[in-house]
């Protein structure tokens, strides 16, 4: 990929994206930033006068805004149960009273912190759901999504089983009932074709799971692979059982 000149490549996620967030509270914070620059850390953005509570640094710790100070979601939010409960009137001209760093705190896994990328911004750059499934799939014989469009030891026709995280639905009306779902792991995407009978008998699963394994008839039209699926199973659960193995970042 090719960027303009003098940039770094680098693609920053708004404020909008934060879950829980208040939008008059990104807009003061946005506003701060352009009228007195960037904060150096969690006490200097407390010290100024946009009246932010404790909760709302919390939901912008959990979204791992503070990594622009250096500071994870652990130290964080360690930082933030640190802070007076009201902003001291000398507390602007003190911005590095506290950094978070004093305490050496455990370090939360990369699976943690891509579940909880996901529950506050919708997506994560850390890691993707399905390569702490992978050694499961790969059990079970479930193909990636690059080893369907390399068709490395299959043929068109082939049965196969895939999984992936659904990002994607699509009913058209000229489809005649026909369901499009597009599912992605950590490598690609992969279509799937739901037919009428299959999309009836299985809707609850289709339009409510995040994680589907399905097993159908490989098929190619031009440069696309696709599944023409036959059986569809939901693998939320498993998502859940790694959340729940997970531990815990807060600090109370």
């Amino acid at each position: 990929m090719l960027y303009p000149e003098g940039s770094t490549g680098e693609v920053r996620l708004g404020l909008r994206l934060i879950a829980g967030l208040r939008r008059d509270h990104a807009e003061a914070i946005t506003e701060s930033v352009e009228s007195s620059g960037e904060f150096e850390s969690i006490d200097a953005l407390w010290a100024r006068d946009i009246k932010l509570s404790k909760s709302t640094l919390r939901t912008l710790a959990r979204a791992d805004t503070f990594t622009s100070v250096d500071l994870a979601r652990r130290p964080a939010h360690w930082n933030i149960n640190s802070l007076a409960s009201h902003p001291a009137p000398l507390d602007k001209f003190l911005t590095k009273r506290s950094s978070g760093h004093e305490t050496a705190l455990p370090k939360t896994s990369k699976q943690h912190d891509m579940f909880d990328d996901y529950a506050t911004t919708g997506l994560s750059l850390k890691a993707h759901p399905l390569q702490f499934l992978r050694q499961r799939l790969n059990q079970r014989g479930s193909y990636s999504s690059e080893r369907l469009q390399s068709q490395h030891g299959m043929r068109v026709g082939s049965r196969v089983s895939t999984a992936g995280l659904v990002i994607a639905r699509q009913r058209p009306g000229t489809a005649k009932g026909v369901v499009f779902i597009t599912l992605e792991d950590e490598v690609g995407t992969v279509n799937l074709i739901i037919r009428p009978d299959l999309f009836q008998a299985h809707q609850t699963v289709i339009m409510r799971s995040s994680i589907l394994v399905a097993e159908g008839k490989l098929e190619r039209i031009g440069e696309v692979v696709y599944l023409d699926v036959a059986r569809l199973e939901s693998l939320d659960h498993l998502l859940v059982e790694k959340a729940k193995s997970a531990a815990p970042y807060s600090c109370g």
